[in-house]
């Protein structure tokens, strides 16, 4: 869907992917026929995503499966805003779990143009510093271990 949601919006719209996988030949061969080779920038894999989420203006969570949304959680952190699908859309992802709708814009249809609109609405505002310091006081890697710890 990322793909098909940055062809529908102006030139002005860059889209930043990160890492590698099985579905990486697929994407490149999409990103030439759709015409996109200077609108998407592909980036190996690294340990420091933070450079990237602060460089970006909005994160995309394109996914129609995600268990536990950690890739959402490390955006909001960097005071980005989130486009998702709603669940309502059929997706299996933690995006309403994380009670993070602060942060997030909602494709209301499981569509690239759905993505689209939410991504172009979504650069006109911000996520405020109260909001990020709430991700990290819910979320910080102590806490989590700590809670872990207990459980076994």
């Amino acid at each position: 869907y990322c793909l098909d949601a940055i062809s529908h919006l102006s030139n002005d719209f860059l889209l930043v992917l990160v890492g590698n996988g099985r579905r990486e030949d697929t994407i490149r061969v999409n990103i030439e026929k759709l015409g996109l080779r200077r609108r998407v920038w592909l980036f190996e894999p690294t340990s420091e995503l933070e450079r990237y989420y602060r460089a970006c203006d909005v994160f995309l969570m394109s996914s129609i499966y995600e268990p536990f949304g950690q890739t959402i959680l490390e955006a909001i952190a960097c005071g980005m805003r989130v486009v998702a699908f709603h669940k309502r859309t059929g997706v299996l992802t933690a995006t309403h779990e994380l009670q993070t709708d602060f942060a997030i814009n909602y494709a209301r249809e499981l569509s690239a143009f759905s993505l689209a609109e939410c991504m172009q609405a979504s650069t006109k505002s911000e996520v405020s510093a109260e909001h990020i310091n709430e991700i990290y006081r819910r979320f910080n890697w102590s806490d989590l271990f700590d809670d872990l710890y207990h459980m076994i």
